[in-house]
């Protein structure tokens, strides 16, 4: 019997060798796609586990600590601890450090904006009578803006032998220094900085910050600073070393026409001796309104860049030299009355706009600069009240941050990132001001002990408590169950709003900025983690079930044909006497053959593959199904023996002689039908999906990074499901038409023209591929809107081009195997 079918195949080459390569296709491109979703599953599951677990596992916050934009679109601002009115006590966290699953537990206490070190610069003196005018500037990257204090003007007047520097002077009125042999000196204003409170031990075991600076003693130049402060008390701060503070000096310089003797004959208008300093003069604020009729020539303005001598808190005292250098200044004035008074700010309250964008007006200004938050002004400056201060804030040491600005997936610190804000379409970088109130959410750069800060904000100070469970080396399923004890047991200490930042990463957020245009920032989604997971989870087995649906239905169709394309001939051989079991059993045994030789080389080709490691060896359960099934159904279908019959329409429903034979062969093409919607619903829904996902777990660096290493594997599946496509619409046209070969050699012999043929033949093919390529669209529109949400490009704009470009591939194979086919019909 084998003998007999092999010969059979031998004289049904063509047929034989179609069948061979088409099972030969399923067998290897089934295996090998449903493996590489298992690749998929694991190499998610893989960097999940690798990268997931940032620096802490939950966040602790008080009940009502998230904002309405954080509830919106689940995302936070970068630096999201560094604004609150606190809610944890120190008792609480106490308790939750001393739980035996908490290896860490770093509280944040966020205090405000506050300012150091107040110190004036200077100019040199000039070489002849001039004026100096000077304004303070400081710039948000895109706009500058001029800030209403700190602002003066100086007359240095020449009197030979006056002093030490051979200058006498007029300044603005109510300036609050004032002495004899001044230079140009102006105050610079006031910078505003944000400062927290932490746990030196906690933060240093969680973020590995070097903080030890501050253990530092407060230096001798503060020690005489304080030495007669009331202060109740002087808290230690460290500030941050790397810090940029945008501020320019404006200066305008003319030279006077204005001699020595002239400043010795005011002076004796004023009844001052030479010796004697103007300031002296009860007419001396009333001066400068005089000074305004002196002639000036050589007027020039220009600016001074002060940003790299300032950093938070302290800077050492400088001079400026007219050809734009600095040098040290030992002549100035500093201090530390300001520190008492600081400014607490509140989230700003964002109009959530289209596909996440949010909205950000301009709610007032300090000092002259736009301000974007709701402000706070808290304390008092003992610079202008006569009062006894709290406290004083004293710098005594610095910390970097540098090292820990690039991170993957590692949980954001929420209140050292240092990441750029940037203009949407030019990338200009966009950076805060030096007052409190920016749309960009401040890093820390003043550190000082949880204790202190207690004292400055109350009993319950902390804002967070980043909680780092012990025994974790992945996160995995063993993980995430830890975790979740450790939240519950959290949870029995107090009523807090409890969030696990597995898998916390940067994802960008538009903001429409009032005043300065569109701009992107890194934001944060907390639990990126599982949002990439079960993004994935889903998309794996969607795709895996559908293309293991069409594979099946390839197989039954392929078996459909093949047993009818053999009816005459189990006729012929039942008619010379052949029982029915042995013209079954002889059919079998021929597709055996053939199943069992595409099974072998199959096999061939993924045991090369997995010696090549590229398959998991759940390509040869995949394959050991994809099997089974083929011989099951070819079983079922080689019971199939009697004659298909159909259905009779009458002519004058259908008068066009291609719709007759469609409703004529409608049972013959169902099947065809079905796998064809069923193809186009897959190579519609790879792709849309594949964007879906894509946009859904890639907003994050860890889902963009995930998503590029599962790329390729997900274009070996797109390009399977395209040859299955092709392959099902060359068979069923080709075996259809063979099926019809009395048909076709009828029309000819009436007198029909090849081309006529052809083009009634193209016309019943399109009549039931077109419908079926529509069908598949609508079908694959639908499930993404019933599994996602999706945008409007992917609902309409990528399904269109997916199925325009399949179709046009199709129709244009299916022409060329109606012209082969006919042409074999011909000349057989």
């Amino acid at each position: 019997m084998i003998r007999l079918s092999w010969q059979s195949l031998k004289n049904k080459t063509r047929s034989s060798f179609l069948l061979f390569g088409s099972l030969l296709a399923i067998f290897v491109a089934g295996p090998i796609s449903i493996a590489t979703l298992f690749d998929i599953q694991t190499e998610v599951k893989g960097n999940i586990e690798s990268h997931a677990r940032g620096t802490y596992d939950i966040l602790v916050r008080p009940k009502d600590a998230q904002t309405e934009v954080e509830k919106e679109i689940g995302k936070v601002e970068e630096n999201y601890l560094n604004y609150g009115d606190g809610g944890i006590t120190l008792q609480q966290w106490e308790q939750m450090k001393d739980l035996e699953e908490v290896e860490i537990a770093a509280p944040v206490a966020s205090l405000g904006y506050f300012t150091g070190d107040n110190k004036t610069f200077s100019f040199e003196f000039p070489t002849s009578s001039s004026y100096l005018e000077l304004y303070f500037k400081t710039s948000d990257g895109i706009n500058d803006y001029r800030i209403t204090q700190g602002s003066s003007y100086y007359y240095m007047l020449k009197q030979n032998g006056y002093y030490t520097d051979d200058f006498d002077f007029i300044r603005k009125p109510g300036a609050e220094s004032i002495y004899e042999g001044m230079r140009p000196e102006f105050t610079l204003p006031y910078t505003y900085y944000l400062t927290v409170g932490v746990d030196r031990e906690q933060e240093e075991k969680l973020t590995d910050l070097d903080l030890s600076a501050m253990d530092n003693s407060i230096t001798q130049e503060y020690e005489q600073l304080i030495a007669h402060d009331n202060a109740d008390t002087h808290i230690p701060l460290i500030y941050l070393e790397n810090a940029f503070t945008p501020l320019t000096a404006h200066v305008t310089k003319a030279t006077l026409d204005w001699s020595s003797a002239q400043t010795i004959q005011l002076k004796k208008e004023l009844g001052l001796p030479e010796g004697q300093a103007f300031f002296f003069s009860d007419q001396y604020d009333h001066l400068s309104k005089r000074m305004q009729e002196v002639a000036y020539t050589d007027k020039e303005e220009f600016e001074i860049d002060l940003s790299n001598h300032i950093l938070p808190f302290y800077y050492k005292p400088f001079k400026y030299h007219y050809d734009g250098t600095f040098s040290e200044s030992f002549n100035y004035l500093s201090g530390l009355s300001e520190t008492p008074l600081f400014y607490r700010t509140h989230p700003i309250d964002y109009t959530i706009l289209e596909q996440d964008a949010l909205k950000v007006v301009q709610v007032g200004k300090h000092t002259g600069v736009p301000t974007y938050r709701e402000i706070e002004k808290v304390g008092k400056s003992t610079r202008l009240e006569a009062t006894d201060p709290p406290f004083r804030l004293v710098p005594v040491g610095t910390f970097t941050t540098k090292e820990f600005q690039q991170t993957l997936a590692a949980s954001p610190l929420g209140m050292y990132q240092q990441s750029p804000t940037t203009t949407l379409h030019e990338g200009k970088n966009v950076r805060e001001t030096i007052t409190p109130g920016s749309f960009i959410s401040s890093p820390a750069y003043g550190i000082i002990d949880l204790e202190d800060a207690a004292y400055i904000k109350g009993d319950s100070p902390i804002d967070a408590i980043r909680v780092k469970v012990s025994d974790i080396s992945a996160y995995n399923q063993a993980a995430i169950d830890k975790i979740r004890r450790t939240v519950g047991h959290i949870s029995e200490i107090g009523d807090f709003h409890i969030t696990v930042v597995a898998g916390a990463s940067h994802s960008p957020v538009t903001l429409d900025v009032e005043g300065i245009g569109k701009v992107e920032q890194m934001w944060t989604t907390l639990g990126a983690a599982t949002t990439i997971a079960e993004g994935w989870n889903t998309t794996n087995i969607l795709i895996a079930s559908m293309f293991s649906m069409i594979s099946i239905l390839y197989i039954m169709n392929h078996f459909s044909f093949r047993n009818r394309t053999q009816l005459e001939e189990r006729q012929l051989l039942y008619d010379i006497g052949w029982t029915k079991k042995a013209i079954q059993r002889f059919h079998l045994s021929e597709s055996g053959l053939v199943v069992s030789l595409a099974c072998l080389f199959g096999g061939i080709i993924l045991l090369i593959c997995y010696f090549l490691q590229f398959i998991q060896p759940v390509a040869w359960v995949a394959f050991s199904l994809f099997v089974l099934c083929t011989f099951i159904i070819m079983l079922g279908c080689s019971k199939r023996f009697k004659k298909q019959k159909h259905r009779t329409w009458n002519s004058n429903k259908l008068k066009r002689v291609w719709m007759r034979n469609l409703a004529f062969y409608k049972n013959l093409i169902s099947l065809s039908f079905l796998q064809l919607v069923f193809v186009t619903l897959l190579v519609n829904f790879v792709p849309s999906v594949l964007y879906v996902t894509n946009q859904t777990t890639g907003e994050t660096h860890l889902g963009t990074y995930i998503n590029e290493l599962v790329f390729l594997l997900m274009m070996i599946i797109l390009g399977a499901t395209f040859y299955v496509a092709l392959t099902t619409i060359m068979e069923s046209i080709s075996s259809t038409l063979l099926l019809r070969r009395d048909e076709i050699i009828t029309l000819r012999d009436i007198g029909w023209r090849s081309k006529d043929v052809r083009l009634t033949i193209m016309k019943e093919s399109l009549a039931w591929m077109l419908p079926a390529f529509m069908l598949g669209m609508t079908c694959s529109i639908t499930l993404l809107f019933v599994l996602f949400t999706p945008s409007i490009n992917v609902v309409y704009i990528s399904p269109l081009i997916t199925s325009g470009c399949f179709s046009l591939i199709s129709v244009g194979v299916a022409y060329v195997i109606v012209k082969q086919t006919l042409k074999q019909i011909a000349t057989s």
